[in-house]
């Protein structure tokens, strides 16, 4: 799956399906379980499986059903089927042995995943838990988190959860820094409680990424520091502003973000260390950087991925003044790349005025759009975001 080969270098762990595990079971199989149709036969394999054990051993007299067709079903349903199954055990041997009239059935079960690997396994409860759990990874540059679904709450196939991970590494920009790659897998697919792994690259060790975030916050405390304003479409206003004035608009990488449709690394450009710090950014690098100042000036706000055009596109969702809106803080930058827009009169302010031409690019009717506007101008998937 192209993830094991991150499990020695990190954890997240919370809740665990091996929470309440006898430390005995393994070394010490339980001798004697009776069973007397399938649903018992299932429910002890499953027993078995969850908490950890090698090898037990069961008994049945009067069984209901054909036994040996029930015990093949099951080690077929446990590693093919059975989430935990499918992600933790190698295979299963069962042994059967007819004493008078009773028949012994011995399970031994082989795991393809450690004890620590099992216990970390984190239960989660609903779509808002998962994200929580997914953003907690990212603000402490996890690299590994395997998670188990119960009631029919994941309902994402691959590509949605690729999408709602993105969603999650731009929820708190100051720590979306770095990131190489990341790698799902659900154990199996197709069945309505399954367990994902989630496996994270990042670009540069934790210590490097921690120092950079710390950068980066300072950088927007001083970016911010010169505002004067006290409305929030002066913020706003402010925001594009500085990142006009500030920033050079990276067009090699938001043309490479476009042709990979935004799957390549996401180094310093793409992020709001690039636009702040570094004073280079890409596309998605100026909506990260004015969701931190957002942040910093006291705006509700959050990153949304979505599609501009046909292409992979960054911007915000806003709270201005009592009104939701849609800001877009590299509007008149990509209508530039694209040759959807003429280059305006550069500005010599960071902050405009209501006698600001109506050419000029820091005004707000360039970059800030009611719902209506945001619905004919992007497109975002909407089990992700709850918009308008």
């Amino acid at each position: 799956c192209g993830c094991t080969q991150f499990f020695d270098e990190g954890y997240h762990i919370s809740r665990s399906h091996y929470a309440n595990r006898p430390e005995s079971t393994q070394e010490q199989p339980a001798v004697g379980n009776w069973i007397s149709n399938r649903y018992n036969l299932r429910s002890a394999v499953v027993n078995m499986i969850s908490l950890g054990v090698e090898k037990d051993t069961l008994m049945t007299q009067g069984y209901s059903g054909d036994l040996d067709e029930d015990i093949d079903n099951v080690v077929k349903e446990m590693l093919d089927i059975y989430p935990l199954g499918k992600y933790a055990v190698s295979t299963i041997t069962p042994k059967t042995d007819t004493i008078l009239s009773q028949t012994q059935i011995t399970i031994s079960i082989t795991y393809s995943r450690t004890e620590e690997e099992r216990r970390g396994i984190v239960q989660v409860f609903d779509v808002a838990d998962f994200e929580y759990r997914l953003r907690s990874m990212m603000t402490q540059f996890s690299q590994i988190g395997v998670f188990s679904f119960s009631n029919g709450n994941c309902t994402d196939n691959e590509a949605t959860l690729e999408q709602r991970i993105k969603k999650c590494w731009t929820r708190n920009p100051e720590y979306a820094v770095g990131l190489k790659e990341v790698q799902s897998v659900f154990y199996p697919k197709d069945v309505m409680n399954p367990i994902v792994e989630v496996a994270i690259q990042y670009l540069e060790p934790p210590e490097e990424l921690e120092a950079k975030k710390k950068q980066l916050i300072n950088a927007a405390k001083a970016a911010c520091e010169a505002f004067t304003g006290d409305t929030d479409t002066a913020k706003l206003e402010y925001i594009y502003a500085y990142l006009w004035n500030n920033v050079l608009f990276d067009q090699s990488a938001t043309k490479n973000a476009i042709e990979n449709n935004d799957d390549q690394p996401k180094s310093s450009s793409y992020t709001a260390y690039g636009a702040l710090v570094s004073g280079e950014a890409s596309q998605s690098g100026y909506a990260l950087a004015a969701q931190l100042m957002c942040n910093e000036l006291g705006i509700s706000s959050s990153v949304v991925t979505g599609m501009r055009d046909k292409a992979p596109y960054y911007w915000l969702y806003v709270s201005c003044d009592d009104e939701m809106m849609h800001f877009d803080p590299t509007s008149v930058r990509y209508d530039m790349m694209v040759g959807d827009a003429p280059p305006p009169t550069e500005p010599d302010e960071t902050t405009v005025s209501e006698e600001t031409p109506e050419d000029n690019p820091l005004q707000s009717h360039v970059f800030l759009f009611n719902l209506e506007e945001g619905q004919g101008r992007f497109s975002w998937n909407s089990n992700l975001y709850s918009i308008g």
